[in-house]
């Protein structure tokens, strides 16, 4: 587990090295919870402030606790890089796709989980906005 001090909501996940790598938000990646670029993603944490951030641990945590569940697709050559605009940790990670998965709880926790494989961007919970079908999903080019 780590603290991480978020600002600006966002939570980022992207290629290691990347220039810009934060995203924009436009009005749909904000209203489905996250902006998505090919090398970057950048989750909506609600508020700012001090959370703990789970990193491929598996946390007990009651499911009603759960706000949101987003699952998107990454591919890197040289690992990847999360956290704010504040700073971020390396995670060396082997080349290939991955399963980025976000899930966000009630009292500012936070589990990321980095899974090797394939996936399609899907919310897969979303308690505090109505739910967003994949095929609505915004996927565009995200500029940083």
């Amino acid at each position: 587990m780590i603290t991480l001090d978020i600002s600006y909501r966002q939570l980022a996940v992207f290629v290691a090295d990347i220039p810009s790598p934060y995203n924009n938000w436009s009005i749909e990646s904000f209203n489905q919870g996250f902006a998505y670029r090919e090398e970057s993603v950048s989750f909506d944490t609600i508020e700012d402030g001090i959370f703990q951030v789970y990193i491929n641990e598996e946390k007990s945590i009651n499911r009603e606790e759960l706000i949101r569940k987003i699952v998107v697709p990454l591919k890197t050559q040289n690992g990847f890089e999360l956290g704010s605009l504040t700073s971020t940790i390396r995670i060396e990670i082997s080349p290939g796709y991955y399963m980025i998965e976000y899930s966000l709880y009630k009292g500012n926790i936070i589990c990321i989980k980095i899974r090797k494989g394939e996936v399609e961007p899907e919310i897969l919970v979303m308690n505090d906005k109505e739910l967003i079908r994949k095929e609505d999903l915004f996927l565009q080019e995200a500029q940083a």
